[in-house]
């Protein structure tokens, strides 16, 4: 009979890493294993799923990080309002998708006409129907702030003798303007009581003041278009859905802060303007003149009334 021999080897002669398995001698068992030298040897298994768990967990923390960032500038001024909005009024604010009314399009004879609106009509021919909508949107002009809810607007508005600090919102100064320049349409039907130069410089400051803000709010809607065979032109479809913040719920809120309910004199504080106002004079043909430069300006030494 043979009897099995071995042989032990030197380790320090072994360059390979590897065992010496059946491998190698395919009717052995695995005769020695060797150890890896210290630069060698291989990671364990926890080491390995340490690193690949805090890997994970950190691109876990920057897409979060990503996704919340992007939240926030998309959606925190628009729908939780921006830090220039009237801070107490945030709370009110919630967005909805509207589809937008008032297409125009070509009748078969070439006539362009509009079609008609869902609810309140706003515009055509004037009726009392008409104006009292128009009165029923406009019917707070200011809102009166007491206690916490004056806080961001304190000392920079007229603080009424109640102790209500008396502040306008914006968007009803734009409904205003807008009112008055579908009114200015029908001169014969709205006096203004304003003399003729007052009047031209209040229209002129409502389509300013209208213009800024659009662009201030540029709305990137698409309006896609057809074509109309009757005209032989593209029309575009006004119909189209948008993204708004709820008007009603910001009416409720200012309604029931409505400056009217508070009487007049503001004698506890009158702030000074922001703004210096020029020094003009009203030249020969009615118009005012700086007196600083000598050029002609659309202007008036007095504050305006509310416009």
């Amino acid at each position: 009979m043979f009897t099995k021999k071995y042989d032990r080897l030197d380790v320090d002669d072994v360059e390979s890493t590897q065992r010496l398995t059946s491998k190698d001698h395919p009717s052995e068992e695995t005769l020695y294993e060797f150890p890896f030298r210290s630069w060698e040897r291989p990671k364990s298994y926890k080491t390995i799923v340490g690193y690949t768990l805090v890997a994970t967990i950190w691109s876990l923390l920057f897409f979060t990080a990503g996704v919340l960032t992007n939240r926030a500038f998309s959606h925190c001024g628009f729908e939780r309002g921006f830090p220039t909005d009237l801070d107490p009024l945030k709370s009110m604010l919630a967005t909805e998708t509207v589809r937008f009314q008032g297409q125009l399009y070509f009748a078969d004879n070439g006539t362009l006409l509009e079609k008609g609106h869902d609810g309140i009509q706003y515009t055509g021919d004037p009726s009392d129907e008409l104006d009292n909508a128009w009165k029923k949107l406009l019917q707070v002009d200011a809102v009166d702030l007491i206690e916490s809810e004056a806080d961001t607007v304190r000392g920079k508005t007229i603080l009424k003798e109640s102790g209500h600090s008396v502040v306008g919102v914006s968007v009803f100064h734009q409904l205003h303007c807008l009112n008055m320049i579908r009114q200015a349409a029908w001169p014969d039907l709205y006096k203004t009581g304003e003399s003729e130069r007052g009047y031209r410089m209040h229209l002129n400051h409502c389509v300013d003041y209208l213009r800024q803000i659009i662009m201030c709010n540029v709305d990137i809607t698409p309006m896609t278009a057809s074509w109309s065979t009757v005209a032989n032109r593209p029309v575009s479809n006004f119909e189209t859905l948008h993204t708004c913040r709820n008007f009603d719920k910001v009416k409720e809120w200012v309604v029931a802060r409505s400056g009217h309910k508070h009487p007049l004199p503001y004698a506890k504080n009158k702030p000074k303007p922001v703004f210096k106002w020029p020094d003009l004079h009203i030249g020969a043909d009615g118009k005012p003149i700086n007196t600083h430069s000598g050029s002609t300006h659309s202007g008036s030494n007095q504050p305006a009334t509310e416009a």
